[in-house]
């Protein structure tokens, strides 16, 4: 007996160390977990505790979203791709990718090189990091081409996981739906789409990778179900928060008029889900936000500006109303949205920004640099940095000597002193050192004068607690940097870049901009079908005065005030 049970009991844990190895190559050993640090309440979330009912889409900073009383979210800008990226799109090109340039475009698309034998080729897709598993390092399904160059317009057939659909030049194919297979158990699923550039030299853009709606990896609403209804009701859309694709265009890898017509489709699905969750009438608050008006004005600012270093007279009389009919396709939206509403309802239209032309890039980290604020350990030209550095976890200022270094600049205008017990290796006192090093960088960066102009790229530099009430002091820049008009933060600054020279010439598509630009004069706007007594209304009086239209008790420690109507 014995003998019996130990002769079992090696069986028993052979099988069992058995079913380990195997769970190992089916079974993640870890998840992915995704965190939204965005703190405080919503008027939302508050409305719904006080009972209102409320229906949700695609407000900035809400993904994950969070689950509420009496409440449906579509979540909206921060929803990554299937990548883990703001939009990672895919450009399949016979071009030679020269020697010094990888896959990588700077703000994050893939460049794959492709060749035909008898007009076919195989590729892949770039699909999402692989953080379940230890290998493969990414999931990359295959793909097939098949051009026809006789056709009548030339056309490629797009084959891949048993999806074929053949796209005419200058056509967009419908949304293929792909599986990311990490295990035979483990999938993840994408909808992306095919757009034809050219044959000769083959040109193909695939959109970035959107998580899709109707299965996502992670929940894209609350609650859950609530993407998969809109999926089933409206057809299939863009999940991906930075849904306009303004970085191939910039990239020039698309046209204008190809990014318009995504823009276009884009927005029109958004504009009738609107329009049918509204029908539903099943609410007492509507909250929608609209990308058109900001992402069109990112990229055809140049053709309002003919001083602009992009502005191009010969497309001009084509796209010289792009931003003009943005806003026209706004102002039918609202108009829709006055037709569903009853004589008692109330409707608010705001933006948070408005906008500026940007004729020069800043470079901070290398003003930093010049002015004795950082230091470097040597004179080595510093590499051009891209997204796929930030998502894909790249290494920043290798070459900076931290133990010298008093400042360093990161994000969209964001200075962060050195500080000790805070930054890994922080040289900077807190205390009276701090406030010394910090109020000569405001005034230094303040005083900047740009020799070409005689103008001042920083209108001001905004200590953290001038702009914040309450703030984490780990999280929050020391100083936040406002520019004066034609001038905003560098790509290469918001990447952690330190290029050779102070300022650079935007001759870049995505010519007009706000991210950087001081707020004091880049004012959005605001408008009712009531009146109100407006005296300087600032975005935080949305809260208030949504809450005093339902009759709720403010929360205390706002910032705004409720509007008062007009009698």
């Amino acid at each position: 007996p014995s003998r019996g049970l130990l002769v079992g009991g090696s069986v028993g844990l052979l099988l069992a160390l058995a079913a380990v190895f195997l769970a190992r190559d089916v079974l993640p050993y870890r998840r992915p977990t995704v965190v939204n640090k965005r703190q405080g309440d919503t008027f939302w979330e508050v409305a719904g505790r006080n009972g209102i009912r409320s229906k949700v889409v695609r407000v900035p900073a809400t993904f994950p979203p969070r689950a509420y009383d009496l409440g449906h979210i579509l979540a909206g800008l921060g929803v990554p791709d299937i990548r883990g990226t703001f939009g990672t799109f895919t450009f399949y090109t016979t071009e030679t990718i020269p020697d010094q340039v990888d896959e990588n475009t700077e703000m994050g698309g893939k460049i794959i090189q492709v060749s035909f034998l008898n007009d076919e080729s195989d590729s892949y897709v770039f699909g999402p990091r692989n953080q379940l598993f230890d290998s493969p390092p990414e999931i990359q399904p295959a793909v097939h081409f098949r051009v026809d160059r006789a056709a009548d317009p030339p056309a490629v057939t797009v084959s891949t996981q048993g999806q074929t659909e053949t796209i005419p030049l200058g056509g967009w194919s419908r949304w293929f739906t792909l599986e990311f297979r990490f295990s035979s158990l483990v999938s993840l699923y994408g909808i992306a789409r095919f757009h034809l550039v050219s044959v000769e030299p083959f040109g193909l853009y695939m959109s970035s990778i959107n998580l899709d709606p109707r299965q996502p990896p992670v929940p894209v609403s609350q609650p859950p179900s609530f993407s998969r209804e809109l999926a089933k009701r409206f057809g299939v859309y863009k999940t991906l928060g930075w849904s306009m694709d303004t970085w191939a265009l910039n990239e020039m890898r698309i046209d204008e008029k190809t990014f318009l017509e995504d823009v276009y489709s884009t927005e029109g699905k958004f504009a009738e889900i609107m329009h049918g969750l509204l029908d539903d009438g099943d609410y007492r608050l509507y909250v929608h936000v609209f990308e058109l008006t900001d992402r069109v004005a990112h990229v055809f600012w140049r053709y309002l500006d003919p001083e602009h270093p992009a502005y191009d007279p010969v497309t001009a009389p084509q796209y010289k109303d792009a931003v003009l009919d943005a806003y026209r396709f706004m102002d039918r939206e609202v108009g829709q949205a006055l037709q569903r509403m009853g004589p008692d309802d109330v409707l608010l239209v705001l933006s948070d920004h408005g906008f500026h032309t940007w004729h020069k890039s800043v470079n901070y980290n290398t003003w930093l640099v010049k002015n004795g604020y950082m230091v470097l350990k040597d004179d080595r030209a510093d590499s051009q940095k891209k997204l796929e550095d930030l998502f894909g976890r790249g290494q920043f200022w290798p070459n900076v000597d931290w133990k010298r270094t008093k400042a360093y600049a990161l994000g969209l205008g964001d200075v962060y002193l050195n500080v000790k017990g805070r930054e890994a290796q922080g040289i900077v006192e807190p205390g009276a050192e701090y406030d010394r090093i910090r109020d000569r960088l405001q005034a230094d960066l303040e005083a900047w004068v740009d020799p070409e102009t005689g103008d001042h790229p920083v209108r001001r530099a905004h200590k953290r607690e001038e702009i914040y009430n309450g703030f984490d002091p780990d999280l929050i820049p020391d100083l936040l940097l406002g520019n004066n008009p034609k001038y905003r933060v560098s790509w290469q600054t918001s990447l952690g870049g330190i290029p050779p020279q102070l300022m650079q010439v935007n001759n870049r598509k995505w010519s007009g901009d706000h991210c950087s630009l001081d707020a004091e004069i880049t004012k959005g706007i605001f408008f009712s079908n009531r009146r109100y007594v407006v005296d300087r209304p600032t975005v935080m009086d949305f809260f208030p005065t949504v809450m005093r239209f339902f009759g709720i008790p403010l929360p205390e420690g706002l910032d705004g005030r409720a509007l008062r109507e007009a009698s």
